[in-house]
């Protein structure tokens, strides 16, 4: 009888050892999916901003073509750049998006982390995670404070760039080709200082991509 009652809980014990390894493993693989859509949203962000600047450049191309004076052919200068606008546009309101998508995340990533570390016990474990924890947080947070100064730039120069379109596309003619080159002189000169404002986000966003990378991608975060 007596080993029957030892055997018993014997099974007991190892069912529920079994149950909290099984439950650990769920949550480290909860964990492991956050950091990993965080990553993804973020190499998002990170590839729009590139090619929103490569299109800044083929916009700056097709606008200087567009105004030189003499031309041949200018309907065909206006409808390359007129594309060159319409892409801009999108791009911008792309990354935009894809900012948004990644703000929400990392606020979810940093509170399910927050979550877990409040189960911690151990209070070498509770420190290590809340200091990897704060770095995170700190180069979430750089990527909106630098975005704010390119977002700004980005929404001027596009709309200078579309008013400039909407006028030539009303006079192609050379006085008003001529007429319309102060304006667009300008904008070139926006889009180079728009390519300067990116750089802070850029700096930010590799932060942000080195602080997921390190130690196994956010792996403190349930302590795994």
């Amino acid at each position: 009888m007596e080993v029957k009652t030892r055997l018993g809980r014997m099974i007991i014990t190892s069912l529920l050892l079994g149950a909290t390894y099984l439950g650990g493993c769920a949550t480290m693989e909860m964990g492991k999916g956050e950091a990993a859509k965080t990553t993804t949203k973020a190499q998002a962000v990170e590839s729009d901003l590139k090619q929103t600047l490569a299109q800044v450049d083929a916009t700056q191309a097709s606008l200087d073509n567009l105004i030189k004076p003499g031309q041949a052919d200018v309907k065909s200068k206006l409808d390359t750049y007129s594309a060159d606008v319409k892409k801009m546009d999108k791009m911008a309101k792309e990354l935009e998006k894809d900012q948004a998508k990644l703000q929400e995340q990392q606020r979810d990533y940093i509170a399910e982390w927050e979550k877990k570390e409040s189960t911690y016990t151990d209070q070498k474990v509770r420190e290590a995670s809340s200091e990897r924890r704060a770095a995170l947080n700190n180069a979430y947070n750089e990527v909106p404070k630098a975005n704010r100064q390119f977002q700004d730039a980005l929404n001027s120069y596009l709309s200078q760039i579309k008013q400039i379109q909407s006028q030539v596309s009303l006079d192609l003619s050379t006085k008003g080709i001529e007429a319309i080159t102060p304006a667009a002189q300008k904008a070139l000169s926006e889009g180079a200082k728009l390519k300067e404002s990116a750089d802070p986000v850029m700096t930010a966003m590799d932060r942000v991509m080195n602080e997921m990378a390190r130690e196994g991608a956010g792996a403190a975060a349930g302590g795994y």
